[in-house]
Order: structure tokens, then C-alpha cells, then sequence
């Protein structure tokens, strides 16, 4: 009968322990998605921050690298290009403007479109050469005995010039012509170089004119870089085919969530080579008129005295953030005047929403820099 007792034991968990680790596993559950949930959300908010960051220093990188080549290969042959009768500008518009400077051949490094208004982004132009073996414009040595007007382009250099390179023939009266290499015949005994090319008619030059190599025709940088649709953009204004004009080229995305972007010229007001203020791209300053229309008519003199830019980019983040719903945003940039004077800040405002109608925010990041036009400042004896 003991034996029999012994087996019809029970062993186990009771009910009672049974719900109580129920209980204590729904607990942990909790515990683990609360906790799953804030990390998450942690994350979502670092990424989009990093994103933010990311498209800021990518844009703000890529800017300042191109604002620093601004005026290569025109610096030093400035003298010899602020011979040339600044190109009509039809209008104020961004497109107006455009047209203008794709047909500038003045020594124009940087040329910024004030958008209007804080909220509303500038554009920027951007021109440079690659020329890799001469930097200064080469002496045009017409045919002996052999009157004008000429087709082809004689120019005493034995080095410099190759097919496919773009070149400005340059006169002292105001002319310039724009166009392309197609031969280059081997020098002569004097070191005359025949240039072949067929954008140009014949031209009647003389030994007072210059010639200018930009280098490779689809290496020649004359970029229009905006903000549209929230990206940053950029557009060639010249074929890279033959080195002509051309506002038909197709536009580049570059950076994505870009919301504003405002650049300032840094200007030498004493002569010195130094930037004494800052100013914007505007008319009626009070260093004088910045505006597109006045800086494409500008002599050398008013050019030379850009020296730097300065820059400040408005980032938005990728992923929107719960926590932020409704929130706007300010920043102020370009605080500082240099030498002190006049200063124009500008004021990034983002407007806040009702949380009702906008259930979430962005994060926002600004990131201001000053790029020096290095070609300007090197040759500023030119």
C-alpha cells in the first residue's frame, strides 16, 4: 500500500504559479517593447540628424571645393580679358542671368543671384579654366606678307595648344571671340603654332592680340549651382562637347533635403588684398551694387575685389520626428562685418505648424563656411 501512495503523487506547477508567471513574462514583454520602442525612436532621430549632417558637409564640401578653383586659368589673363564687351543681360531673372553669363567671356570667377529674401535661396555661378600648360594669354603672330582677314589663328607658343582646347582670341578693342582647336599644326622655326577652327569667321587680327588656352573644351567649368525642390543642383552653361554656350544642358541633383542656401561676397574695399566687408548680391549696398547686372557690366578693377564667398546652408533631416510636431525653426547666419560697418545677416525661418495639421517635425541643421577665391587672391597684382 506504500508503494501504491508513493505513485499517485502529484508534482508540478499549481495554478496560482502558473498565473503569476504569466504575469511576470507580460511584465518583461512590456518592459522590452518600452524599451525596444524608446531605442528605436533614439535612432530614428540619430539617423535623421546624420543624414542631415551628411547632406549638409557633402554639400558644403562640395561648394567650397568648387568656389576655391573659381577663376583658374583667368586670373592671371585677367588684364588681357576685362578687354571684353560685357555680354547683355535681357532681364532679372535666374534664366536671364544665365544666358548672360554662359555668354560672358569676362574674367568673372563667381557671380551670385540673390533669390529674394531670407527664406528664398541665391544661386550661384561659378567659372574656371583647366589649362595645364599655360596660364597667361600667348601672343597672336599673324602670317608675313599674308594680309588678313584670316580664318585660321596664328599664335607664337611651340607649347600649350592641342585639339579639342578652348580658347578666347582676344583684342584690344573690346572683341573677343569664344571657340574651339580642331588642328594644331607642329611650330615653325619662329615658334609659330597654326591653330585650326570653325566656330569663328575670319577675323582680321594683328600682333596686338592675345590668345587665351581654357584648356580641354569639355573640362571648361562655367556652372550654375541653385536649390530647387529641395536638392542642390547643378547645371553646366557651356557644351562640353565643343565649349560653346549653352543653356540646354541637363541639370545634376547633387545633395538631397537641402531647404535654403545664402552666399555673400567678401570684398577688398582698400586694395590691399584683404576682405574688409561683406556684402550681399544686391544693389544699393553700402560698398556699392553686388547685383548681377552691375557685376557683368563691372570693369577688372570692380571684379578683382571679390576675394572670398561665404556660404550657409540650410539642411533638413530625412525621417520626420514625432517628438518635434508642429516646431519650426530660426537661425540666424552671417553675423560678423569683418572690419566692422554695415552688416547684412540673414535669417533662416522655418514656420511652426499646428501639431493638428503637421503630426510630426524635421530636424534642421546650418552649416556656414568661408571659401577665399584663392586664384583671385594669388594673382592680386593682375
Amino acid at each position: 500500500m506504500a508503494n501504491l501512495s508513493r505513485r499517485g503523487t502529484q508534482h508540478g506547477f499549481s495554478l496560482i504559479e502558473i498565473m503569476v508567471g504569466v504575469v511576470i513574462g507580460m511584465i518583461a514583454v512590456l518592459v522590452i517593447y518600452q524599451v525596444f520602442a524608446t531605442s528605436e525612436g533614439i535612432k530614428r532621430n540619430i539617423t535623421a540628424a546624420g543624414d542631415a549632417q551628411q547632406n549638409g558637409l557633402l554639400s558644403s564640401f562640395m561648394m567650397g571645393i568648387e568656389l576655391a578653383n573659381a577663376g583658374n586659368g583667368l586670373a592671371v589673363a585677367a588684364q588681357d580679358l576685362g578687354t571684353c564687351t560685357p555680354a547683355a543681360i535681357a532681364g532679372t531673372t535666374l534664366a536671364d542671368v544665365s544666358t548672360s553669363f554662359s555668354n560672358s567671356l569676362l574674367p568673372i570667377p563667381l557671380l551670385v543671384f540673390d533669390g529674394g529674401g531670407d527664406n528664398n535661396p541665391d544661386a550661384v555661378f561659378i567659372y574656371y579654366g583647366v589649362g595645364r600648360t599655360l596660364v597667361s594669354a600667348a601672343p597672336i603672330s599673324p602670317p608675313a606678307g599674308v594680309p588678313g582677314p584670316y580664318s585660321d589663328w596664328y599664335v607664337q607658343s611651340a607649347n600649350g595648344f592641342k585639339a579639342g582646347d578652348a580658347m578666347v582670341m582676344i583684342s584690344q578693342g573690346g572683341n573677343c571671340y569664344s571657340s574651339k582647336a580642331d588642328a594644331v599644326g607642329p611650330a615653325d622655326a619662329s615658334g609659330v603654332v597654326k591653330v585650326t577652327q570653325s566656330r569663328v569667321g575670319a577675323l582680321a587680327y594683328d600682333s596686338s592680340w592675345t590668345l587665351l588656352n581654357l584648356g580641354p573644351a569639355n573640362l571648361v567649368q562655367k556652372v550654375l549651382y541653385d536649390v530647387a525642390g529641395g536638392s542642390l543642383r547643378s547645371t553646366s552653361l557651356v557644351d562640353p562637347a565643343t565649349g560653346a554656350p549653352d543653356n540646354g544642358q541637363p541639370t545634376n541633383p547633387l545633395a538631397s533635403n537641402i531647404i535654403n542656401m545664402k552666399v555673400q561676397y567678401g570684398i577688398d574695399t582698400v586694395g590691399d588684398g584683404l576682405i574688409h566687408h561683406w556684402v550681399p548680391a544686391t544693389a544699393g549696398t553700402a560698398y556699392g551694387d553686388w547685383n548681377p547686372a552691375a557685376l557683368l557690366a563691372a570693369p577688372i578693377a570692380t571684379i578683382n575685389r571679390i576675394k572670398a564667398a561665404r556660404i550657409a546652408i540650410l539642411v533638413k533631416s530625412e525621417q520626420h520626428d514625432k517628438d518635434l510636431a508642429g516646431q519650426g525653426f530660426t537661425r540666424t547666419v552671417f553675423n560678423d562685418c569683418a572690419d566692422g560697418g554695415t552688416c547684412y545677416p540673414v535669417t533662416f525661418n522655418v514656420p511652426a505648424i499646428a501639431a493638428a495639421t503637421q503630426p510630426w517635425g524635421w530636424r534642421y541643421r546650418v552649416y556656414e563656411t568661408v571659401i577665399p577665391l584663392r586664384n583671385e587672391v594669388w594673382n592680386k597684382e593682375v
